[in-house]
């Protein structure tokens, strides 16, 4: 017995496997970007943010960036300002935040875990 596939099972299967590796391409950037958070230190101030479509925010600092569900699971992760001053030790998911006050001068505003 010999199996054929038609046309319409050639591109069903197409746009399965081209599903599945845009999926699998999503979640390995996901753990990409989850593992270099944790792994490097940050030692910066907030440059720009950026507001994905499903309410994820991404902030960038010089020499990186980070998307803040890291460290506000579970709450609204737009906590943090451009000009925020951030710093976080390596192999850690606990953030630290500093904002200036009405002198101009860096003031701890917050700590940020990942819990």
């Amino acid at each position: 017995m010999q199996i054929r596939f038609g046309k319409m099972k050639k591109s069903s299967l197409f746009i399965l496997i081209l599903a599945s590796a845009v999926a699998l391409y999503f979640i390995t950037k996901n753990i990409y970007v989850g593992h270099k958070t944790y792994v490097t230190p940050i030692n910066s101030h907030i440059d720009s943010i950026s507001f994905a479509n499903r309410g994820g925010v991404m902030y960038y600092y010089k020499g990186g960036q980070f998307i803040g569900d890291f460290f506000f699971k579970g709450r609204d992760s737009a906590f943090l300002k451009v000009g925020d001053s951030v710093s976080k030790k390596s192999k850690s998911y606990v953030l630290k935040a500093y904002r200036r006050n009405s002198s101009g001068n860096l003031v701890y505003y917050r700590t940020f875990t990942n819990d």
